[in-house]
């Protein structure tokens, strides 16, 4: 870990993971609003281009949202005229990572052969890139779907501190204290189908927590919310004392504004649904479609 020196602006990594499709729009006004409204002084940006889902079968029988697709489907990269204008951006502090690789974020924990899922490939994105994109204290996770209305940076600067864990608005713009996710152990993956059974044996507890597979777990048993992504490394940083400021509806939550696509994995229907927002973006900010 980089170690602050007395007097000095202490460095922070921000990663933008980019896949999915309507990049063309979505990049420039990422990049454009954040040069324009943040402080990025002590920003050290990283971009993870990785690929995009295009179903080629018939669109009558187009793969809904819900449905993990076949990795036949996957391409690589985020297109040409993405990546040239990520290219002119390079400097020591904007760094581009070309992880066409499916296979390194679409792991699953699994005893049969991995397939593509969503939350995992998020999840594995994020633990992957908490490793290889920078070493400093701090690192902040974006949606690459999304613009900067104001300058969210140095609020969130504002809430670190060697007792924070996890600071910002959740699966929107936040920062993690790598020290914390070291210590912990936890990752960000994704768990759930998790139910509730009553406990009369057990002293002092009401009920106790099962997994659906688990067979000592009634089908009738209480179904309970969660974990999302990063929701369980958030519970045991507070367990183990940890301070953990993030909620969707944290008071930075309208600094940006977000598409909110699924992280970037959309099917042909939303995407076009989403051209007209993405017009009126480009439009308000000035922004120009690459």
């Amino acid at each position: 870990m980089v170690k602050a020196v007395r007097g000095a602006k202490i460095m922070i990594d921000l990663c933008v993971l980019l896949s999915g499709q309507n990049l063309e729009s979505y990049v420039p006004l990422f990049f454009e609003t954040l040069f324009r409204n943040c402080d990025t002084s002590r920003v050290c940006i990283h971009v993870v281009e990785k690929g995009a889902f295009y179903y080629t079968g018939d669109h009558s029988e187009e793969i809904p949202w819900y449905v993990q697709p076949d990795m036949k489907y996957y391409v690589p990269g985020v297109g040409d005229n993405v990546h040239q204008y990520l290219l002119k951006k390079v400097t020591d502090e904007f760094k581009i990572y070309e992880m066409h690789d499916a296979s390194v974020f679409f792991k699953q924990s699994t005893p049969d052969v991995p397939a593509f899922n969503g939350n995992d490939d998020h999840a594995n994105s994020l633990n992957w890139a908490i490793k290889n994109c920078g070493s400093n204290k701090w690192i902040i996770f974006c949606h690459s779907d999304m613009l900067f209305k104001r300058d969210i940076i140095t609020p969130l600067i504002a809430l670190m501190n060697d007792r924070s864990a996890i600071v910002g608005v959740y699966n929107h713009c936040y920062a993690i204290n790598r020290d914390a996710f070291y210590k912990v152990g936890v990752r960000f993956n994704a768990i759930s189908s998790f139910r509730v059974i009553p406990t009369p044996h057990i002293n002092g507890c009401d009920f106790e927590v099962k997994h659906k597979n688990d067979l000592a777990c009634p089908a009738d048993a209480k179904v309970i919310y969660g974990w999302d992504t990063g929701q369980l490394l958030e519970l045991m940083m507070i367990a183990h004392g940890w301070v953990c400021d993030i909620s969707g509806l944290h008071p930075l939550r309208d600094y940006v504004e977000h598409m909110g696509s699924g992280h970037g994995y959309t099917t042909e229907v939303t995407r076009e649904s989403q051209k007209a927002r993405l017009q009126d973006w480009m439009r308000q900010y000035g922004v120009q479609k690459l």
